[in-house]
């Protein structure tokens, strides 16, 4: 019975900081290499333009954050939403990715 716990052993299980980083690093870029359009050219899909944008600008962000949506609360969309029209119509597609 080992009651001695050992931190190397444990750590060995879990990638390193610096080391996911990279791997997150090097998939952007792989993923910027094959579309190159889709970062330079950002454009929303179909329900982010009609439905987050024009609600966030025409009703403001605190209460089109608490309405929900076909019956649910899409609070991810709305937060990041609200939080790009600070940046711009411009930018605000690029800021969803």
């Amino acid at each position: 019975m080992n009651l001695i716990r050992d931190d190397k052993e444990e750590n060995s299980k879990y990638l390193s900081l610096p080391l996911l980083f990279g791997f997150m690093l090097i998939a952007f870029i792989l993923f910027a290499l094959r579309r190159p359009d889709i970062i330079m050219h950002a454009q929303p899909w179909a329900e982010d333009g009609r439905v987050w944008m024009a609600g966030i600008y025409n009703n403001g962000f605190w209460a089109f954050l608490i309405l929900p949506q076909n019956g649910y609360y899409q609070t991810i969309s709305r937060l990041t939403y609200g939080i790009s029209i600070f940046f711009g119509f411009l930018m605000q597609p690029c800021l969803q990715m």
